[in-house]
């Protein structure tokens, strides 16, 4: 399957090509489905055996509404977007968090706890320290007294999350949602589309995934995990339904300084870009943005505490290790009831996108 990287404004033609084309073999589309561009990244939508009341020009705005909403309190790029608003906030005032921020907040600060800190919305600071943010430092390597520093001004534990929605920065620290609002989108989109009456379906934003109910053929849906290489491809493929999926990756964005690779990926905990051999972490959840979030902490943990990790919360975790000769796949044991020969064939992938 060749992947599909349009503008907004071709989304419904698109959709309504392919009910075209499955309209006439008989009536009733058994299919919609939705391709475009948003939030700087690609999503596709397609649902089955759609409700009677739902045409793609329905569904079409609907999406578009949602995701420029979205777009408005998460981004990190909007100056003056919910978040960006919430950044700029005094310190020690409370800051009343819409709904959809406050979740979002409250699904990191779950990934931040229960990962001990590997997962922390607070990086970004030490991530542009290392020159992996909008400036580009030219492969400069910040010596361990900068690292330092920038490192006792981030903790997402100086984030308080208090009752009626409010959020009070106890220090001035930044948040930056990245690795958790695309899982969140995906998630609002899933329940956008049941409260259209749809109940088969999968929704994939810059690569996280949820799904539920069966494809056309009344399977589960298999989605495929991105090979962690320049050739791409499935490395495995999963069966689901009723679930969420995120992969993160080490493997396209870092730099070389003297014969050592800096991975984009910092650790939180130590200020300092990863060094282990983990290429891509891919997480099974409930929703999609506890994987969004849990993934990128495995990413900072490496492959041996990264399953030690997945066995103790019984988590549904696939890791790919670089080794000499190729990569390793490591499953837990909670992942063995997904996998599927690799031979299958299989939705888009869930992949880390730069």
């Amino acid at each position: 399957m060749h992947w599909l990287f349009l503008s907004r404004c071709t989304t419904r033609l698109l959709a309504s090509f392919f009910i075209a084309a499955l309209a006439a073999c008989g009536g009733k589309p058994q299919e919609l489905v939705l391709a475009g561009a948003a939030l700087g990244t690609s999503y596709h939508v397609k649902v089955v055996d759609p409700p009677a009341h739902l045409d793609v020009a329905t569904l079409g705005a609907r999406i578009d509404a949602l995701l420029a909403d979205l777009d408005l309190k998460l981004s990190t790029y909007q100056p003056d977007s919910e978040l960006n608003r919430l950044n700029r906030q005094p310190v020690g005032r409370p800051f009343v968090a819409s709904d959809d921020l406050y979740q979002v907040l409250g699904v990191a600060r779950y990934a931040f706890v229960r990962s001990n800190g590997a997962f922390d919305p607070t990086v970004r600071p030490l991530v542009d320290l290392w020159g992996f943010g909008p400036v580009d430092t030219g492969g400069r390597v910040p010596p361990a007294t900068e690292v330092s520093r920038w490192l006792a001004r981030i903790g997402f534990d100086k984030v308080e999350l208090a009752d009626g929605n409010q959020v009070i920065r106890r220090a001035p620290v930044t948040l930056d949602l990245s690795a958790v609002a695309k899982g969140f989108i995906v998630d609002r989109l899933a329940t956008e589309l049941q409260s259209l009456g749809v109940d088969d379906f999968m929704v994939e934003v810059g690569g996280e995934v949820r799904v539920d109910g069966h494809r056309a053929d009344g399977r589960r849906w298999r989605i495929a995990i991105e090979a962690p290489s320049e050739s791409g491809g499935a490395a495995q493929v999963l069966a689901l339904t009723g679930k969420g999926v995120a992969t993160s990756g080490d493997y396209r964005n870092y730099f070389e300084r003297d014969g050592q690779r800096y991975s984009h990926t910092i650790d939180p905990r130590t200020g300092e870009p990863i060094r282990h051999r983990l290429a891509s972490a891919t997480v099974v959840a409930a929703t999609a943005a506890e994987a969004d979030a849990l993934a990128t902490a495995l990413m900072v943990m490496g492959p041996e505490d990264g399953l030690a990790f997945a066995a103790a919360n019984d988590l549904a975790v696939l890791l790919l290790v670089k080794r000499d000769a190729g990569f390793e796949t490591l499953a837990s044991k909670g992942m063995q009831t997904f996998l599927l020969p690799q031979a299958a064939s299989a939705e888009p992938a869930a992949g880390e996108r730069e």
